[in-house]
């Protein structure tokens, strides 16, 4: 446990010192030679919905950044990482925080903005498209606009609900519906449903989940409105149903079908972090939640990425290892073997441009068959009594 502290204490004061502008160069990081850099720049949601999954992203490209410096995967030049973090989850921080690393600290790209919001924010911002600088690896499952630089390194909420489908028919399940919050665009929800309906081979009925009334909290009962919405999702006889939302939306959601419905698989899509929920919720009451994953198990399993991540993480941050790691540290491996082509930085990353197959570890992406995202890599997984994920 005290290994477990100190290695967050380590990762709080690497936040505090972005924010000071302080390099943050624990004696096990530090780089004691110059060398010509290329500058990756990270925004971070230090508290808000995504601060859990941020920080471990964070850390898992982090751990394979250094360890790349350290190999000199990279020959002559070194990769120098320069963070900001934000306060809560407001989009406009992400972007505030965005355009002053452009400015200030010029970085070759934009690694791992930590929303759908944030992503949202900088594709539409004359700034930054201006700069030219790639977005990389962000923790988003919306798609972005076609003129926006981005490389993707996960599944969309489309692919993951899809193949979520797809694992629970293999189990027998056959009836399914979609529920959004309804602040979720009308045109996202539409689309979805329709690729999921195509999918299932029926119809997936959608259900728009309204937005909390005062002093009702998550209790249904006292919002009309709710326990309509809960009406719709029993009245579709759904087995399994497929659930749009951070990781605060998604429990009041999984608590109030599954009061309702005992035995229904509320699924929730990788962007709900599990240790948000369990500190959100008792993690009793969370037993067999189900939640997707962009990456496979970070505790077991044979593929040579998870056993080197597994080596790496513990020696560099001594944490038990998680999803969110796991998938930094995979995003961060496929931004160095597309550096190690040599050549402009910026092509090496840029979308048309950036190699088009590339393993990492028993990972494979391929932007031939996936031109945005290279992957439709999804899995599902189910929370125990312990708040633990079973994969």
């Amino acid at each position: 446990m005290s290994h477990l502290l100190l290695a967050r204490a380590s990762l709080a004061l690497a936040l505090c010192a972005s924010l000071l502008g302080t390099p943050f160069t624990p004696a096990a990081h530090a780089q004691g030679e110059s060398r010509p850099t290329v500058r990756i720049g990270i925004v971070t949601d230090r508290s808000g919905a995504f601060a859990e999954h941020s920080r471990d992203f964070f850390a898992g490209a982090k751990t394979w950044f250094d360890e790349a410096n350290a190999r000199r995967l990279l020959g002559s030049r070194r990769i120098e990482v320069v963070q900001r973090a934000t306060t809560g989850t407001d989009a406009n921080a992400t972007l505030t925080a965005a355009r002053a690393m452009l400015a200030d600290d010029r970085p070759a790209l934009l690694f791992g903005l930590p929303s759908d919001a944030a992503l949202t924010a900088l594709c539409a911002d004359p700034q930054v498209q201006k700069s030219g600088v790639p977005i990389v690896s962000p923790l988003a499952g919306v798609d972005a606009p076609a003129n926006c630089n981005v490389q993707f390194s996960r599944a969309s909420y489309a692919q993951e609900f899809a193949g979520a489908i797809r694992q629970l028919r293999n189990m027998g399940v056959t009836r399914f519906a979609l529920l959004t919050p309804a602040e979720v665009a009308p045109a996202l929800r539409d689309t979805l449903r329709q690729q999921l309906t195509q999918t299932a081979g029926s119809n997936v009925p959608l259900v728009v989940w309204p937005a909390s009334v005062a002093n009702s909290g998550a209790n249904a009962s006292a919002n009309p409105a709710r326990t309509a919405a809960l009406n719709q999702v029993q009245a579709s006889g759904a087995q399994a149903v497929l659930v749009l939302a951070d990781s605060l939306e998604y429990g009041e959601i999984y608590n109030a079908i599954t009061d309702r419905q005992p035995g229904t698989l509320v699924v929730g899509p990788s962007l709900v972090n599990p240790v948000t929920l369990g500190g959100l919720f008792p993690t009793p009451r969370l037993q067999g939640a189900v939640l997707s994953q962009a990456v496979p198990d970070p505790t077991r399993g044979s593929l040579a990425v998870v056993r080197e991540f597994r080596t790496l993480f513990n020696k560099y941050f001594a944490e038990a290892p998680t999803h969110a790691a796991l998938e930094g540290f995979i995003a961060a491996r496929l931004v160095v073997e597309r550096l190690r082509t040599g050549g402009d930085v910026a092509d090496a990353l840029s979308r048309g441009t950036a190699t088009k197959v590339i393993d990492v570890g028993g990972v494979s992406f391929d932007y031939t068959r996936f031109p945005v995202r290279g992957t439709e890599f999804a899995d599902l997984a189910m929370m125990r009594k312990d708040g633990s994920l079973a994969q």
